[in-house]
């Protein structure tokens, strides 16, 4: 992206929506993001946290489950399902998601195809085996992350950076 009539594309569009919504994340741990979209416009967005009147890790701390994951919170993707239930859509996520929650999005809408941003290596060979059969799982492309790049330091220009209460 170097001018101001190009576009970001969709899929680039999208994650960068999961980042900004991953920053509501009440989980100090990880801050997850998620959108659910069908035909390129949001249906829904979640991010990792407590269920709604419930303490959150920021105020009560994480509470570590199985395998020192916090059980507090309930994941960006299932907060993100929750109108899942027409076929055709896409779930963007900024983590690569675990078994539970690609269990629950494939439960949602069997041909729901889900995009994630970063990889967890560790999580990847088992969560993908076990996933692959039901769903498409697939890394945001390389030109689309390039994209989001571009499109974010375009974004960042010296007016905003200068704005009061912008940390130097």
């Amino acid at each position: 992206m170097t001018t101001a009539d190009e576009r970001l594309t969709i899929h680039a569009y999208l994650m960068g929506v999961a980042l900004m919504v991953a920053a509501r994340s009440t989980c100090p741990r990880k801050r997850v993001g998620a959108v659910l979209a069908r035909g390129g416009r949001i249906l829904s967005t979640g991010y990792n946290g407590a269920p709604a009147g419930a303490a959150t890790c920021a105020e009560a701390g994480c509470l570590p489950g199985e395998g020192g994951r916090c059980v507090r919170a309930i994941h960006a993707e299932v907060n993100a399902l929750t109108r899942a239930r027409e076929g055709g859509d896409t779930l963007y996520v900024t983590h690569y998601p675990c078994v539970a929650c690609l269990q629950a999005a494939y439960s949602h809408a069997a041909d729901l195809r889900v995009v994630y941003l970063y990889s967890r290596h560790d999580l990847e060979t088992a969560v993908f085996a076990a996933a692959a059969p039901l769903g498409q799982l697939s890394r945001l492309p390389e030109g689309d992350v390039a994209d989001l790049v571009a499109g974010l330091r375009d974004l960042l220009t010296p007016d905003l950076l200068s704005l009061p209460g912008v940390p130097s």
